[in-house]
């Protein structure tokens, strides 16, 4: 069949799209526009795989309903990741559960720990194991705020759609703000924009932390669904100040009393992280489209630039020593630059029978070339990938995932799979296992500052395994996962923050438990996570939990929907870790976190499709003289009251 293109007709709908995206840029700008909590960039964290590359085949078996029936789900706008294998989901909007929560840190159900701030360096409070397919800088402190292939979703509407979301915080100075719009058109073009800003001052001084992340997406389907096609670009800015903390034995003030003149270690130490990612992926199906088996080629190409890197343009004083330890090499000041261009190349196969099988197999060529000062390289990875999905009528679901290195990434392996079993709508089990080795990051090889190589390690590839099992009910409203890590070769950061490999086998037990109870109008939701180590290499804590007390209303003949609600999480007082911003790093510390009730007082609010909310954050430090700290020396922002909107356009 042959396509004729009026020159006139597309010249006006190309025209059209310029406009759209102009006014979509429009609002964006208006907005200032960070971080919207509902349909925010954010991905599962139980088998997580970093691929470094094209079209990552990280799946996740659909769960279960939801037993939190209240959600709405907007109208013909539907979400999906990069991933070929995943399907296209229509687009959730559980805004007045989690409205309040906007902080990245509070996204995952075991919220993660950061340096105080908004933006700030964050790591996990819990063992994960993480996979490279091929050469990886090893930074990964700001993964939780980024659009990164694994978890960045693509949209395509029915209906323009747009989503946008504004917080202050005390001030001009701190704010969350994003906006987000889709729209399709009748000849198989769909574009959507997403654009994130958090812009954080701090209470104290010297912390200022601020991410930019933006999106573009353009895909195109063929009439006859032969053909698609999807050009994307992603853009992620992490920019940092460290002011490693406060220094506990010169300030002796009062708590309250300006927050910016307590005394800290270091000025003028800056990080910034960047990554730029230009896509291009496209699938051709060789039969029809009614053929009830199918079989496509798919070709992809990628182009990544991505650097990480930290400054201190003063370290004459004692106390940078301090901070710095064995990594001073100059008074007069520091520098670290760790950079990879990356090229990357990918062709295969899809097959696929109704809506029952699909698998993906292709093999991707990764062209490295890194900058790290003193050491300039290349590198040629070669990985063998698959991504597997089984659908056995409407209770059995399988997905597996395969990758291997061939080239320079040779021995490099990942391989998992996942079973649930959907006994009912209100019931499920689900199993999965993982199989991975995978060499060392760049910064654990060999770390490079100021001129000077500070180490260099020849660790063996760590070989691990995890297996697990989740019970869900939405009839108990209940659900109960449980994950056994087994790690040979496990490198972690020893307490003078290097990089050492441990000659043990790693053991983590973590158990994870989430129950939501509801009386009426008053609900009351539990989350709580128990792990135990054979030793515990990160310095973790055992227990974390939080619990989140409501009261649900309805006004005026249903028009206005409330939450109003008091949360609370606390974690074991255990050793924790402190932060080096020269490395980059999370390593190992003497000194210990104290447990604390960090308490939120709220209120959202819906009418229609506008949302607001009030939150009066850590009333535990109203009442009390102590900080709240999840890592060493870097407490969280005192009491404060901060509001935010969010209104989701159509048509």
């Amino acid at each position: 069949m042959v396509y004729l293109i009026n020159p006139i007709g597309a010249h006006k709908k190309v025209i059209k799209i310029f406009r759209l995206s102009i006014k979509s840029i429009v609002i964006l700008l208006i907005c200032n526009a960070s971080y919207s909590p509902i349909n925010a960039q954010t991905q599962g964290d139980s088998l997580q795989i970093k691929k470094s590359g094209v079209d990552s085949t990280k799946t996740e078996i659909p769960t279960n309903k939801s037993y939190k029936n209240t959600q709405y789900s907007a109208k013909g706008v539907y979400q999906k990741s990069l991933n070929r294998i995943d399907q296209w989901q229509s687009f959730g909007d559980t805004s007045l559960e989690k409205l309040h929560q906007i902080y990245a840190t509070e996204s995952k159900s075991i919220h993660w720990f950061s340096l105080g701030n908004g933006g700030s360096s964050a790591a996990a409070p819990y063992y994960i194991p993480r996979f490279y397919r091929g050469l990886d800088l090893g930074f990964e402190q700001y993964s939780l705020y980024n659009f990164e292939l694994e978890n960045y979703k693509i949209y395509k509407s029915d209906v323009p759609f747009s989503d946008v979301f504004f917080s202050p915080l005390f001030g001009q100075e701190n704010f969350d703000v994003s906006a987000t719009h889709a729209q399709s058109f009748n000849d198989g073009i769909s574009i959507s924009l997403d654009y994130k800003r958090r812009l954080y001052t701090g209470v104290f001084k010297d912390q200022a932390c601020k991410t930019t992340n933006f999106g573009f997406s353009f895909l195109y389907q063929s009439k006859n669904e032969k053909l698609k096609l999807n050009a994307s670009y992603i853009s992620d800015v992490n920019d940092e100040t460290f002011n490693g903390g406060l220094d506990p034995e010169l300030y002796t003030g009062e708590l309250y009393a300006n927050t910016k003149n307590i005394p800290v270690f270091l000025s003028e130490a800056n990080g910034r992280q960047q990554s730029k990612i230009y896509l291009l992926h496209t699938d051709f199906r060789i039969n029809n489209q009614s053929d009830a088996f199918g079989l496509s080629v798919i070709a992809d190409f990628e182009k990544t630039k991505l650097y990480n890197k930290f400054y201190d343009k003063t370290t004459n004083t004692a106390k940078d020593s301090m901070v710095y330890a064995g990594f001073l090499t100059d008074s007069r000041g520091l520098r670290r630059y760790y950079k990879n261009d990356k090229t990357t190349f990918a062709s295969g196969l899809i097959m696929e029978f109704n809506e029952n099988f699909k698998l993906i197999s292709k093999l991707i060529y990764d062209h490295n070339k890194y900058d790290v000062e003193l050491i300039n390289d290349i590198e040629k990875d070669l990985s063998l990938d698959a991504a597997l999905r089984i659908r056995l009528g409407e209770t059995v679901y399988i997905n597996g995932n395969f990758t291997l290195g061939l080239a320079e990434n040779a021995g490099n392996l990942n391989l998992d799979g996942q079973l649930k079993y959907q006994l009912s709508n209100d019931f499920s089990l689900n199993g999965y296992f993982r199989l991975f080795n995978r060499k060392p990051t760049l910064v654990e090889q060999f770390f490079v500052s100021n001129g000077v190589k500070n180490y260099q390690n020849d660790f063996s590839k760590s070989f691990g395994n995890t297996i697990g099992g989740k019970i869900q009910s939405g009839k108990w409203h209940s659900e109960i996962e449980l994950l056994q890590h087994t790690v040979n070769n496990a490198i972690f950061w020893n307490f003078e923050s290097k990089p050492e490999q441990s000659q043990d086998i790693y053991l983590n037990t973590i158990l994870k438990l989430k129950q939501s109870i509801s009386i009426g109008s008053l609900g009351l939701e539990i989350n709580a996570m128990y792990q135990v180590f054979n030793e515990n290499l990160y310095h973790l804590p055992r227990y974390w939990m939080s619990g989140n007390l409501y009261w649900k209303l309805k006004l005026f003949n249903d028009h206005l929907h409330s939450r109003i609600g008091i949360e609370t999480s606390v974690f074991e007082k255990h050793a924790s870790r402190s932060f080096n911003p020269l490395t980059g790093q999370f390593y190992l510390s003497k000194s210990e976190v104290s447990s604390y009730p960090m308490t939120n007082f709220y209120i959202d609010s819906k009418v229609d499709k506008f949302r607001v909310f009030f939150r009066f954050e850590n009333i535990t430090n109203y009442f009390s003289d102590t900080y709240y700290y999840e890592f060493v020396d870097y407490p969280h922002f005192n009491h404060n009251f901060r509001l935010g909107i969010r209104w989701i356009l159509m048509e």
